[in-house]
């Protein structure tokens, strides 16, 4: 039961796709882990990570002296995907210890992992702005799940827009 007086908060979806695949598209689309493609096939995925770093580095930089908490689920997995990548094995253990975002490269690191490893688990990575009460949370195959209040949607959808993400509301 919500308190007296607490605003619900609105659900969306954070999509590079402006609607639903149906079945076909969806298991062309997400027939295999990123870490199961090759470099070809990655380089689309990438695009689209992008896309979404760019969409959280702005959140970050709103409000970027407040406390923004992230949840990792998987910390052997995480150390795997970040193996090439230009963060090191300590920066990452810290970012897992810590459970909060403190500089844009743990932004890159949540990023990263919440795209590349969410393949088949919903709500595996999260991360909540306080501040501006945005909660977010990787969904399986390439998509998040967005929390806000009324007073932080117009932000959400302008950036969406702005970074070529969509944002289709959910009852």
């Amino acid at each position: 039961q919500r308190r007296k007086g607490a605003k619900k908060m609105k659900r969306f979806i954070l999509d590079v796709f402006n609607r639903n695949l149906n079945e076909d598209e969806a298991q062309e689309y997400f027939k295999k882990s990123f870490m199961e493609m090759g470099d070809e096939e990655k380089s689309y995925y990438i695009g689209s990570e992008d896309k979404y770093l760019k969409f959280f580095l702005t959140l970050f930089a709103i409000k970027e002296k407040a406390s923004i908490r992230i949840h990792f689920c998987n910390y052997k997995k995480a150390t795997k995907l970040l193996f090439d990548a230009k963060y090191s094995q300590i920066r990452l253990e810290n970012l897992l210890r810590a459970k909060s975002i403190t500089c844009q490269e743990d932004i890159e690191i949540f990023t990263m992992l919440s795209f590349r490893d969410a393949f088949g688990v919903q709500f595996a990575y999260r991360i909540y702005f306080s501040e501006i009460c945005i909660y977010i949370a990787s969904l399986s195959d390439y998509y998040y799940i967005v929390y806000c209040k009324d007073e932080s949607e117009e932000i959400i959808k302008r950036m969406a827009i702005k970074f070529g993400l969509c944002l289709r509301g959910l009852l």
